[in-house]
């Protein structure tokens, strides 16, 4: 399973490339409360109920209401809804906020950022580098940022710096 934060979702309808998300996985799972955060922007709420509607984004919440309100208390709801959900169902997080990222790697979560998602593509060959490179820039427009060294590392072969 493939679970999303709302950070990527929001930053990838802003700069209308939200079908990138679906050439790295077919479907992707959110919590409601990542659902009410990405849907508080009318684009971004019919967009996302679109993809709702064709079965490419499924809505799903966590069980353990404890954890999410211990997570809640250093997360806002969407983080901690989905670090919870990730853990149960052993997903993978897409999720970019440090803070965030910093709680899941403690919990074991296995998570990846845009940026992470972005290189994958380029290097399966679903990305042509100039493609890349007009994402980035579209991505950066809308305010996602991204430093050069992530930049750079999109087009290595090596591991993450």
């Amino acid at each position: 399973m493939i679970l999303s934060d709302a950070t990527a979702l929001i930053a990838l309808i802003n700069a209308e490339s939200l079908d990138l998300l679906f050439r790295f996985s077919s479907a992707i799972t959110v919590t409601s409360a990542v659902y009410e955060e990405v849907a508080r922007q009318p684009l971004a709420k019919t967009l996302i109920d679109t993809e709702i509607k064709r079965a490419r984004i499924r809505r799903l919440d966590a069980n353990n209401r404890h954890l999410i309100t211990e997570l809640n208390l250093l997360l806002d709801l969407g983080e901690a809804s989905s670090i919870a959900l990730a853990l149960e169902h052993d997903g993978v997080l897409i999720i970019d906020e440090k803070r965030g990222r910093a709680i899941a790697k403690r919990l074991g979560v296995r998570m990846i950022g845009l940026v992470g998602i972005i290189r994958t593509l380029y290097l399966e060959g679903a990305l042509e580098q100039d493609d890349v490179k007009a994402l980035i820039l579209r991505l950066q427009k809308v305010g996602f940022y991204i430093g050069a060294e992530l930049i750079e590392w999109i087009f290595q072969k090596q591991e993450h710096p």
